[in-house]
Protein backbone atom coordinates (compact mmCIF):
# COMPACT_ATOMS: atom_id res chain seq x y z
CA UNK A 1 0.00 0.00 0.00
CA UNK A 2 2.78 2.46 0.85
CA UNK A 3 4.18 2.53 -2.66
CA UNK A 4 0.80 3.48 -4.13
CA UNK A 5 0.46 6.61 -2.00
CA UNK A 6 1.76 10.13 -2.39
CA UNK A 7 3.77 11.68 0.47
CA UNK A 8 0.76 13.53 1.91
CA UNK A 9 -1.37 10.42 1.69
CA UNK A 10 1.24 8.37 3.54
CA UNK A 11 1.25 10.96 6.32
CA UNK A 12 -2.58 10.97 6.46
CA UNK A 13 -2.64 7.16 6.52
CA UNK A 14 -0.10 7.12 9.34
CA UNK A 15 -2.17 9.53 11.43
CA UNK A 16 -5.36 7.51 10.89
CA UNK A 17 -3.56 4.27 11.70
CA UNK A 18 -2.12 5.74 14.89
CA UNK A 19 -5.59 6.88 15.95
CA UNK A 20 -7.01 3.46 15.11
CA UNK A 21 -4.21 1.91 17.17
CA UNK A 22 -5.33 3.99 20.15
CA UNK A 23 -8.91 2.86 19.60
CA UNK A 24 -7.72 -0.74 19.58
CA UNK A 25 -5.91 -0.14 22.88
CA UNK A 26 -9.18 1.13 24.36
CA UNK A 27 -10.92 -2.06 23.21
CA UNK A 28 -8.19 -4.26 24.69
CA UNK A 29 -8.00 -2.36 27.96
CA UNK A 30 -11.82 -2.39 28.19
CA UNK A 31 -12.11 1.30 28.92
CA UNK A 32 -15.46 3.04 29.17
CA UNK A 33 -16.06 2.96 25.41
CA UNK A 34 -17.73 -0.16 24.14
CA UNK A 35 -16.34 -2.17 21.25
CA UNK A 36 -19.44 -1.39 19.17
CA UNK A 37 -19.01 2.36 19.68
CA UNK A 38 -15.37 2.23 18.68
CA UNK A 39 -16.09 0.08 15.62
CA UNK A 40 -18.83 2.54 14.62
CA UNK A 41 -16.32 5.41 14.93
CA UNK A 42 -13.81 3.51 12.80
CA UNK A 43 -16.48 2.85 10.17
CA UNK A 44 -17.20 6.57 10.09
CA UNK A 45 -13.48 7.27 9.55
CA UNK A 46 -13.45 4.73 6.73
CA UNK A 47 -16.52 6.24 5.04
CA UNK A 48 -15.12 9.78 5.22
CA UNK A 49 -11.69 8.86 3.84
CA UNK A 50 -11.30 9.89 0.21
CA UNK A 51 -8.11 7.96 -0.54
CA UNK A 52 -9.12 4.48 -1.75
CA UNK A 53 -6.01 2.60 -0.52
CA UNK A 54 -6.36 4.09 2.96
CA UNK A 55 -10.10 3.38 2.91
CA UNK A 56 -9.49 -0.27 1.98
CA UNK A 57 -6.86 -0.64 4.71
CA UNK A 58 -9.13 0.84 7.38
CA UNK A 59 -11.99 -1.40 6.20
CA UNK A 60 -9.74 -4.48 6.49
CA UNK A 61 -8.63 -3.44 9.97
CA UNK A 62 -12.25 -3.00 11.06
CA UNK A 63 -13.09 -6.47 9.74
CA UNK A 64 -10.13 -7.90 11.65
CA UNK A 65 -11.14 -6.17 14.89
CA UNK A 66 -14.63 -7.58 14.62
CA UNK A 67 -13.15 -11.12 14.51
CA UNK A 68 -11.88 -10.95 18.08
CA UNK A 69 -8.47 -11.31 19.73
CA UNK A 70 -6.59 -12.74 16.74
CA UNK A 71 -8.01 -10.06 14.47
CA UNK A 72 -7.05 -7.35 16.94
CA UNK A 73 -3.50 -8.71 17.03
CA UNK A 74 -3.40 -8.79 13.22
CA UNK A 75 -4.69 -5.20 13.04
CA UNK A 76 -2.01 -4.00 15.47
CA UNK A 77 0.66 -5.82 13.50
CA UNK A 78 -0.56 -4.27 10.25
CA UNK A 79 -0.46 -0.78 11.74
CA UNK A 80 3.02 -1.28 13.20
CA UNK A 81 4.46 -2.72 9.99
CA UNK A 82 2.96 0.05 7.86
CA UNK A 83 4.52 2.71 10.07
CA UNK A 84 7.88 0.96 10.25
CA UNK A 85 7.98 0.44 6.49
CA UNK A 86 6.74 3.92 5.55
CA UNK A 87 8.82 5.91 8.03
CA UNK A 88 11.55 3.53 9.13
CA UNK A 89 10.99 4.28 12.81
CA UNK A 90 8.50 3.34 15.53
CA UNK A 91 5.38 5.53 15.78
CA UNK A 92 4.87 8.30 18.35
CA UNK A 93 2.11 6.85 20.50
CA UNK A 94 1.70 9.94 22.68
CA UNK A 95 0.62 12.00 19.65
CA UNK A 96 -1.83 9.28 18.61
CA UNK A 97 -3.24 9.14 22.12
CA UNK A 98 -3.89 12.90 22.10
CA UNK A 99 -5.58 12.70 18.68
CA UNK A 100 -7.73 9.78 19.80
CA UNK A 101 -8.82 11.57 22.97
CA UNK A 102 -9.75 14.68 20.95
Amino acid sequence: MVFNLRIGEVHAAAIWLLVIGEAIKAIVQDKTESRETIVRLLKQIESEEECRPIQRTVKAIIAAIEQGAEGIYAACLTITRFLEFAFEYPPDHSMASRLYLN
